[in-house]
């Protein structure tokens, strides 16, 4: 248990980190886009940040929270087989409770919104991550 809460509250620190930039890029990818329209502007908001944020993350979590000393690439090509689909939900979770929302007369918590689901996909990505994408400096450790 000692290792896998190590884990958890390094991955909380690097988490952190990128969500910053994550909800920062979003932020700010919102302003430039708001013209665009609600769906381009999640579209385009989520996908510009997360491809931001997701490098860092990656190496942040490769390097400080499980130490992984695999295969670069290959490690690379599974977290983004985690990232892509985790993006996905973010932005359809993210478009849909804001058109929610605008149908209830509530408008401006597109980055309020964008938070809290990165939130709850948080829990999802740390066990994967640690069960798969650097499974194998995680399992030597544990021996």
């Amino acid at each position: 248990y000692k290792l896998i809460l190590a884990h958890f509250f390094r991955y909380a620190g690097s988490s952190i980190i990128s969500a910053i930039v994550d909800v920062g890029l979003f932020k700010l990818l919102s302003i430039l886009l708001a013209g665009c329209g609600t769906f381009w502007l999640h579209f385009g908001a989520t996908y510009g940040a997360r491809a931001a944020s997701s490098l860092l993350n990656f190496f942040l979590n490769r390097g400080f929270v499980f130490h992984a000393r695999g295969n670069l690439w290959k490690e690379l090509a599974k977290y983004y087989a985690l990232a892509i689909p985790i993006a996905t939900a973010q932005w359809l979770l993210n478009y849909g409770l804001t058109l929610l929302l605008e149908s209830w007369g509530i408008q401006g918590f597109a980055t309020v919104t964008h938070v809290l689901i990165m939130v709850i996909l948080y829990f999802v990505t740390f066990f994967v991550q640690q069960r798969w994408v650097f499974a194998n400096k995680t399992k030597e450790k544990e021996s």
